[in-house]
């Protein structure tokens, strides 16, 4: 039954008078009721069962249904580059994740397996040569691979060459700069390190 009003308005023409005690009651089991059906009526929430990493950068929602969502791309923090001092030959630390070397000596920098220095990928390493006279060569640890520049060395001897390694699989890297052209890499560079 509809609610019973006493005055007139936008609901409709009022009683006109005082609503008797029944009338009250009846307006109340009428919202009462109203309520209740809308409680019964609500669904239940389809729960997360689970949250499952499907690589690095992505991830997948599963639902107590059985429902997925996803995969979802991941947000990547991106690390502010910090400047670093190199002077001497150095097996890159995980410390070394995102940083810029300026280097000002002969120095061989040796990149480690995922085994022992678990960069994460897409790490990335900057380097730049500040001193003349002097070489920046790198060298592949135990099971790494450095894939760099066709027709050019491994060795970076000009100062004010930028070098950047980045990780792109668990034991390759990237390497792209201003790597010396393999026609022109001195015998100097192919043998230094400290």
């Amino acid at each position: 039954m509809p609610l019973v009003y006493r005055t007139a308005g936008v609901w409709g023409p009022g009683k006109g008078s005082n609503l008797s005690p029944t009338e009250v009651d009846e307006n109340f089991r009428f919202l009462h009721e109203l309520i209740l059906s809308v409680q019964d009526a609500t669904p239940e929430p389809d729960e997360i069962s689970n949250i499952v990493q499907n690589t690095p950068q992505t991830i997948t929602i599963y639902m107590a249904s059985g429902a997925t969502w996803g995969p979802f791309t991941l947000p990547r923090a991106v690390a502010e580059t910090i400047y670093a001092p190199m002077t001497v030959d150095t097996t890159l630390p995980l410390s070394a994740a995102g940083k810029y070397y300026r280097v000002t000596g002969n120095v061989q920098v040796t990149i480690p397996p995922f085994s022992s220095v678990p960069f994460p990928v897409n790490t990335e390493v900057h380097f730049r040569l500040a001193s003349t006279g002097t070489v920046l060569s790198f060298q592949e640890g135990s099971g790494v691979t450095l894939h760099g520049m066709e027709s050019h060395s491994d060795f970076l001897s000009l100062r004010g060459g930028v070098v950047t390694l980045k990780k792109w699989n668990t034991n390759n890297w990237d390497m792209w700069g201003y790597l010396d052209l393999l026609s022109t890499a001195s015998s100097s560079a192919l043998g230094s390190g400290s």
